[in-house]
């Protein structure tokens, strides 16, 4: 049902072909129908509504359900889909987590390990010092029992001899001058035995210092080498297990890439059946104009 721009007439068609046109007479209503000419608010509009069969009307509704009915079922379809994949990538987060938790605490055991290996050559290289101290204390105080049971030895005889220089005082008068040379000749050589003695152990004291220096020194290298290698095996594992989570990571993203390309073929779909409603709906206005044609044919 359509009405002319200038209001003066009606078109009214039907489905099989008739057209009816109709005279608008009345026009004590200066109103337009179509709007067009007054611009008034209340105008009436052209109208929208296409007569059609039922039939036709039905099976336009059934296709568009089954349509309908496609995309719900490619939309579950895909929902299912991803969930699935979301299990999988879950279940394979938690085994890799699990995994890297064993392999961190089998590191912190091995670490302890280490430490306690540390701990106990610390222990070990403490009492060899305190060892050799003990030992080097204990030869010094046997040197000086030694020497000093030497000089009360000589101390002794001397005083015995001048006990016997008294009583012989007399006698040795006349050799007092060898006898005073002698002595003091003994005394010096006593001396310098005595000092040559005392220079011996000086240097043997020297030369126990030289060695505990040495092994301190050892010590702390070994104990720097151990500290070293130990960071340095657990920087190694830190960059590990770091390449391995970054892994992860990419993949979560290429896999969150993928889930946005379904969903882009999703659109596409959609639009695909948007399209096929179009060329459905052009299929039918072809199919009515070719049934208007056949019946014209026939009034023929």
């Amino acid at each position: 049902m359509r009405i002319s721009h200038n209001d003066q007439f009606l078109f009214v068609a039907d489905d099989v072909g008739n057209l009816c046109v109709f005279s608008v007479k009345d026009k004590s209503d200066k109103r337009s129908l179509t709007g067009k000419d007054t611009g008034q608010v209340g105008a009436i509009a052209w109208s929208e509504e296409v007569l059609v069969t039922k039939t036709d009307l039905e099976e336009k509704h059934a296709l568009m359900q089954e349509l309908k009915n496609k995309v719900d079922e490619l939309a579950l379809h895909n929902e299912y889909q991803l969930r699935l994949k979301d299990m999988n990538y879950t279940e394979k987060i938690k085994e890799q987590t699990e995994k890297f938790t064993q392999d961190l605490e089998q590191d912190k055991n091995k670490f302890e390990l280490l430490s306690e290996e540390k701990n106990d050559m610390e222990m070990e290289y403490e009492e060899r010092l305190k060892q050799m101290e003990e030992k080097h204390q204990h030869q010094l105080q046997e040197l000086e029992g030694s020497y000093q049971q030497k000089i009360m030895g000589e101390v002794e005889r001397y005083q015995h001899q001048c006990h016997e220089r008294d009583l012989q005082k007399e006698r040795w008068e006349n050799q007092q001058g060898m006898l005073v040379a002698t002595h003091e000749k003994y005394v010096a050589e006593l001396t310098e035995d005595f000092e040559q003695k005392l220079d011996e152990d000086k240097s043997l004291r020297i030369q126990y210092e030289e060695e505990k220096s040495d092994l301190q020194k050892e010590f702390d290298e070994v104990k720097q080498q151990l500290e070293d290698d130990i960071d340095t095996e657990i920087q190694n594992l830190r960059t590990k297990y770091d390449q391995q989570l970054a892994a992860e990571r990419e993949a979560t993203l290429r896999f969150k890439g993928e889930n946005g390309i379904m969903k882009k073929k999703f659109t596409v779909l959609q639009k695909e059946i948007e399209d096929q409603k179009e060329e459905i709906k052009l299929l039918l206005d072809k199919e009515k104009e070719l049934h208007e044609q056949i019946k014209a044919l026939e009034r023929e």
